[in-house]
């Protein structure tokens, strides 16, 4: 076989320079495709329609339409979020000095303050205006800043039809109540004080009891379920005449020392070791010196000390 001469392989300058247009012409066409493909891709999603215009009339179909809100909504409608018990609390026009228990609810007035309104009421107290109210104890003074445009207390007048106090006609019946002496008072006329039940008389008188009486009226303020509103309001009917059951200091064991009101276990116990130790209290600089009591708690106590 006749192998090819290297001279037929020869190309010449024309064919050399065709052949390499013919190359590159194919590269081009090769790449082309690739070169155009995103913007191919961008022009096809632009035509597509836009998702959100749809979404929207989706949910238009399956949803009521917006109701338009008036720009000043009235009382009754009015509702906000209270901040304290995170309850929706509804605003309307209401008098404090008849207002029930489910509309203070309402309102957003606590439990609490509401309890207390009523007894300031039943003492005798009125609320006459919005800053009446501040006096009430447990009410929130942001809520009450809220709910100010909404009091409406129906003005009285006088026998003459002019605003005014009311007259003697409009009062309601009161029973007259007599001050008594606190000292030596029943139940029943613990009983018969306003906002005073059968569980307070109750524990006013074992707090007396445990006390040993009462030096000054305000001390039956310390009896628990009796607020500042309802010491008030009872105070004026209140006479007290000391009359004192002493503790025998040098005497007296643990249980009966520790059941008074004004010392606690601890320092009950403190004494009776120390009277152990010493045989004897002498008197209270005695019991001021050890350094475990202080000066406040020993004169609080000491008109109920017995040294001898």
């Amino acid at each position: 076989m006749r192998k090819p001469s290297s001279a037929n392989l020869y190309l010449s300058q024309k064919e050399r320079l065709g052949l390499s247009l013919l190359m590159l012409t194919l590269v081009v066409f090769i790449m082309v495709p690739y070169l155009w493909r995103p913007k191919i891709h961008l022009a096809e999603l632009s035509s597509l329609p836009k998702i959100a215009p749809i979404i929207k009339k989706s949910f238009a179909k399956n949803s009521h339409p917006p109701e338009s809100k008036p720009d000043k909504p009235s009382p009754g409608e009015l509702k906000l979020k209270n901040k304290i018990t995170s309850e929706v609390i509804e605003l309307f026009y209401f008098d404090p000095n008849n207002l029930n228990e489910s509309a203070s609810k309402k309102l957003g007035i606590s439990p609490k303050a509401y309890n207390n309104l009523q007894k300031y009421l039943k003492a005798g107290g009125k609320i006459k205006k919005a800053d009446d109210l501040q006096k009430i104890y447990g009410m929130d003074a942001e809520l009450l800043q809220k709910l100010r445009p909404y009091l409406k207390i129906p003005e009285t007048k006088t026998r003459s039809g002019k605003e005014g106090h009311p007259t003697t006609n409009s009062l309601p019946f009161t029973k007259k109540i007599e001050p008594f002496e606190i000292n030596k008072a029943t139940c029943e006329e613990w009983k018969s004080l306003p906002g005073i039940g059968d569980k307070l008389s109750a524990r006013i008188l074992k707090y007396k009891s445990a006390l040993g009486g009462f030096i000054h009226k305000s001390q039956v303020c310390e009896v628990y379920g009796i607020d500042d509103s309802l010491c008030t309001a009872i105070s004026r009917y209140l006479d007290c005449s000391p009359s004192l059951v002493k503790i025998k200091i040098n005497s007296v064991d643990l249980d009966e020392l520790e059941i008074h009101p004004y010392l606690n276990h601890k320092q009950a116990a403190f004494i009776i070791n120390y009277r152990r130790q010493h045989q004897k209290i002498k008197d209270l600089k005695e019991l001021e010196s050890t350094g475990f009591f202080k000066k406040d708690e020993l004169n609080k106590i000491e008109p109920y000390l017995d040294f001898q």
